[in-house]
């Protein structure tokens, strides 16, 4: 989905993360897949610069259906 969003013109991904009592094994997800921490909180937020997107391995393929609407947000 990174390479998804460069290609429609986005600089950096966002991302949220909230602990709860069922994700605690999704904790460390955005570390592990190249995201920075933004600040940390009950909410922790992460950004992810797409000019430094890793590769695929590969032993994935992904296929994603998505609806056409999307946005980048700009400072």
């Amino acid at each position: 989905m990174l390479g998804w969003a460069k290609r429609l013109g986005c600089s950096e991904a966002s991302a949220w993360f909230v602990l709860t009592a069922k994700n605690g094994n999704f904790a460390t997800f955005y570390d592990r897949h190249g995201f920075e921490v933004v600040q940390e909180g009950d909410t922790t937020s992460y950004r992810h610069a797409l000019d430094r997107i890793g590769l695929l391995p590969d032993h994935l393929r992904i296929v994603a259906t998505y609806q056409e609407q999307y946005t980048c947000l700009t400072n």
